[in-house]
């Protein structure tokens, strides 16, 4: 929340909130850099469904994590990023993020264990980010970055309102078609 009577990302970025409900099932709730552990658990249960599609889950190895929880602490501390645990009925089965790179754009990004894929939980934990974003951030735009040949996100994207640039960028040695949803046109 900004503080009272300023206006948005006058001197300081504003810093999320340490939780999101999103529904009666669902809950947003803000990593910490005490949690690296528990992150890393999860992604080493989920390592061969997170690596068809996220290079980091290949080569994770505990001190990546700790020292990538860490970082991000930094970052959410300055308002830059939010990070959070989605949690379902009290289980973490998952995790939802956006950078701010700047005070009109957001890029979003998550993952699924396996076992909460194809349930609606990945939409609607994007719909209440976006609503975080821009009811409280006042962001004009936030971008997903999705790789060619996963159309589930693909799907996603197009649920909550985005659609497919015709772009693409290159990171970390993989190909990301960009996709955007402005402020107004979300779902």
């Amino acid at each position: 929340m900004l503080k009272e009577g300023a206006a948005p990302f006058d001197e300081a970025y504003p810093v999320a909130p340490d939780q999101l409900p999103v529904d009666d099932e669902l809950t947003l709730v803000m990593t910490r850099e005490s949690d690296a552990a528990e992150g890393y658990a999860l992604v080493e249960a989920n390592r061969e469904h997170l690596g068809k599609y996220l290079g980091f889950a290949q080569n994770h190895t505990l001190e990546k994590a700790q020292a990538n929880y860490r970082k991000a602490q930094e970052i959410i501390r300055e308002g830059k990023l939010c990070n959070y645990f989605i949690v379902r009925n009290g289980e973490k089965v998952g995790v939802i993020g956006m950078d701010f790179p700047d005070d009109k754009r957001g890029v979003m990004g998550y993952w699924l264990i396996e076992s909460a894929e194809h349930q609606g939980v990945a939409t609607r934990c994007a719909q209440a980010l976006l609503g975080y974003a821009f009811d409280e951030r006042h962001l004009g735009v936030v971008e997903l970055d999705i790789q060619p040949t996963n159309t589930g996100s693909q799907r996603l994207a197009a649920r909550i309102g985005a659609h497919n640039t015709g772009r693409t960028q290159i990171e970390d040695g993989q190909e990301f078609e960009v996709w955007e949803v402005l402020r107004g046109e979300e779902h």
